[in-house]
């Protein structure tokens, strides 16, 4: 069957409704604190390539050369690209105008969500590609917008309950940082530190269903990854769901009222398991 998940691509795969015991057991257990309503659908961890894409793909027209495109509208009324040597620019309406300049060889980095109300700018300076300590500077800007704010230094920005918040993840301190992007509470943030010390590779995946509950996972000391629930008017952090071996990634998508989740294995991992519950 087709399921629509993460960036409005449609997928097949093989899907399955029946939740796992463990993760039922623990997700009812907080549902009534929580009130909240959502399907939890299990993909399977092994998807075709060829599933993924659609016969027919959009056709964008842009003056600029595909080489310097950072993000392009689908209508084609905003493109953003990049010029040499290191400025952000956005081509509207017949007219540029530069957004953001960085230190020489900067490369720009654009993301946007389905609700097309911000965009996240990642720029990664030069040395950035050989210094594993190095991270982003990140930015948000109104959809279309010139004037860019400053929000932090990380990876894996992402934003969340219809652009009104981001989250993104400094893995030196092992920390996901949360703040609002409305401006009457901009200054509204708070953390998640995380436990994972076996893979410093190990990048979190965060969605918030609301301003008061945030899932996300973490890796605990035996390679084991699992799905925790922070209720923050409570404070109170609950495991939902945990992996029955290492060697396994887990990924989520809210789409709606559903949330998918992805049990995918790590290659050359002795011991990995490919199926899926």
């Amino acid at each position: 069957m087709r399921s629509k998940l993460a960036n409005n691509r449609d997928i097949t795969c093989g899907i399955t409704r029946s939740i796992t015991h463990d993760f039922a057991r623990n997700f009812l257990r907080v549902r009534p604190i929580l009130s909240i309503a959502i399907s939890i659908i299990f993909v399977a961890g092994t998807i075709r390539s060829t599933y993924g894409y659609s016969a027919k793909l959009p056709i964008w027209a842009t003056k600029q050369s595909a080489a310097k495109l950072c993000f392009i509208s689908q209508d084609g009324n905003y493109t953003y690209y990049q010029r040499r040597p290191s400025t952000l620019m956005l081509s509207s309406k017949y007219s540029t105008k530069a957004v953001l300049t960085a230190p020489t060889d900067g490369n720009f980095t654009l993301l946007a969500s389905p609700s097309r109300k911000k965009i996240i700018i990642e720029l990664d300076p030069f040395y950035f590609f050989s210094n594993e300590n190095s991270y982003s500077f990140l930015y948000v800007l109104d959809f279309g917008g010139t004037t860019p704010t400053a929000i932090g230094q990380g990876i894996s920005p992402k934003m969340h309950l219809n652009d009104n918040w981001v989250s993104y993840y400094e893995p030196q301190k092992k920390t996901i940082h949360f703040q609002s992007l409305n401006m009457k509470e901009f200054s509204s943030k708070f953390n998640i530190s995380i436990s994972s010390a076996t893979n410093p590779y190990f990048v979190p995946e965060v969605i918030m269903y609301d301003e008061q509950n945030v899932l996300y996972t973490d890796l605990n000391n035996q390679g084991y990854s699992g799905i925790f629930l922070l209720v923050r008017n409570t404070k109170k952090n609950v495991l939902l769901y945990k992996n029955k071996g290492p060697g396994i990634k887990i990924e989520m998508c809210l789409n709606g009222s559903n949330l998918y989740i992805g049990k995918f294995a790590y290659p050359h991992i002795k011991g990995a398991s490919t199926n899926t519950t």
